[in-house]
C-alpha cells in the first residue's frame, strides 16, 4: 500500500508556486504559506523533508519573524528558485511511499485527569 498526497493539494501548491518568478518580491507570508503546504506533503513524497531543507535554510538566512515581519516583502532570488525547481515537477509532488507494516496487536492506553490539570497513566 502507497501514501501519496491528494490531487487538490498538489493543484493548490502548483498555483502557489507560479507566484515565485526571479526578482519579484513576495510577502514573508506567502512563503510561509508556500512551506507549510510543502511540508504537508513532504512526508508523502520520496525524500521530501530533505528536499524542502534548502528552502527553509534559505528562508532562515532572513532572520525574519513572522509575528513582526509578516508583510515585508522578500525578492525571489535565484537561490530561492532552485530550491524549489524540484517541487514545480508534478509528477514528483504526486509521487508515493510505501505505508510501514500496521503492527496487528493494539494497546489500549486509559488516563486518569482532573481538572487542575495533574494526569496519571
Amino acid at each position: 500500500m502507497k501514501a501519496c498526497p491528494s490531487p487538490c493539494r498538489v493543484d493548490d501548491i502548483l498555483d502557489l508556486l507560479l507566484l515565485f518568478r526571479g526578482g519579484r518580491r513576495l510577502p514573508l507570508l506567502t512563503f510561509l504559506r508556500l512551506l507549510g503546504k510543502l511540508t504537508s506533503v513532504a512526508a508523502v513524497v520520496p525524500l521530501g523533508l530533505l528536499s524542502l531543507r534548502p528552502l527553509q535554510r534559505w528562508l532562515n538566512s532572513f532572520h525574519l519573524d513572522a509575528k513582526w515581519h509578516g508583510r515585508r516583502r522578500i525578492v525571489v532570488s535565484c537561490q530561492c528558485l532552485l530550491a524549489l525547481a524540484q517541487w514545480r515537477d508534478r509528477a514528483y509532488i504526486s509521487g508515493s511511499v510505501p505505508m510501514g507494516s500496521i503492527p496487528s496487536c493494539r494497546e489500549i492506553v486509559s488516563t486518569d485527569a482532573c481538572l487542575s490539570g495533574r494526569g496519571a497513566v
